[in-house]
């Protein structure tokens, strides 16, 4: 089961404009939308394959918003965004996730970390944050993503910084004891073929957080390889995140091609 929350669907609308810092498109268009899925999270798109015929790799490329603006109705004081792809579902592979998250807080700053996660078949996970030498990033800073069978990698187009991970089970540290080694059915501990593929915005996932005005994110390459056939983003299923109170829209997600896609901040929907 893939780590995100109920959902249900509505209808899709074609044409929406967002708020945004200069520079960056302030509308975005879909053509002959996909499936449209709210949920009060993520906001991106979602490839599902058929048992057996899953995913090897992903992967992606993005430019960091130029500002997140702070939210003055966050009751926590602060914002959070995070911008990830994953391959895997936990219920035949399992699932990894590599990201980056901005932190805005009230007094002006902005906080930026990068993390990956691996959940298990066996609901044990790993997770680590990276520090600022393994990799670091800026705002308006172009980075790649990239999740294959074995391994992990963070690249920032921008500086040159980068970071890889193995994904096999002697290829995880423990830093904490007891230790709990990541069990999965998968020879040699290794990814296999992931039925899910996807590429996300999603908004902190503790009470108080909020989504800040982060203009329009683009997701450009965004792909995933099945049986050495490269498969874009763009035929996937489009996720829109919802107000959790009011139900109304506060992210939307618009194709442009295969595997270039937009997601932006909706104001006054």
């Amino acid at each position: 089961m893939m780590r995100f929350l109920s959902i249900l669907g509505i209808c899709a609308r074609l044409a929406l404009s967002f708020t945004s810092p200069k520079g960056v498109p302030t509308a975005i268009t879909s053509r002959d939308p996909p499936t449209e899925v709210v949920n009060r999270q993520w906001a991106g798109m979602v490839v599902k394959q058929p048992a057996g015929q899953g995913f090897t790799s992903v992967e992606g490329t993005f430019q960091v918003p130029a500002a997140l603006t702070f939210s003055e109705s966050a009751p926590s004081g602060y914002n959070v965004v995070s911008i990830f792809l994953g391959l895997g579902d936990n219920d035949t592979t399992p699932q990894v996730q590599a990201a980056i998250s901005i932190m805005s807080q009230k007094k002006g700053d902005s906080v930026t970390t990068s993390h990956y996660a691996w959940y298990t078949l066996s609901s044990t996970s790993v997770q680590e944050q990276l520090a600022p030498t393994q990799f670091s990033f800026s705002m308006t800073d172009t980075i790649y993503l990239r999740i294959n069978a074995h391994t992990l990698s963070f690249e920032n187009l921008s500086t040159g910084s980068s970071y890889s991970r193995n994904l096999t089970r002697t290829g995880f540290e423990c830093k904490k004891r007891p230790c709990v080694a990541p069990k999965n059915k998968v020879r040699d501990g290794a990814m296999g073929k992931g039925e899910t593929a996807y590429w996300i915005l999603q908004e902190g996932v503790s009470t108080g957080q909020e989504f800040g005005d982060f203009g329009v994110l683009e997701w450009r390459g965004a792909s995933a390889m099945r049986n050495g056939v490269k498969v874009g983003a763009g035929s996937g299923d489009r996720w829109v995140t919802v107000d959790g109170e009011g139900g109304g829209r506060v992210v939307q997600t618009a194709v442009i091609d295969g595997e270039y896609f937009q997601v932006g901040r909706l104001d006054g929907v």
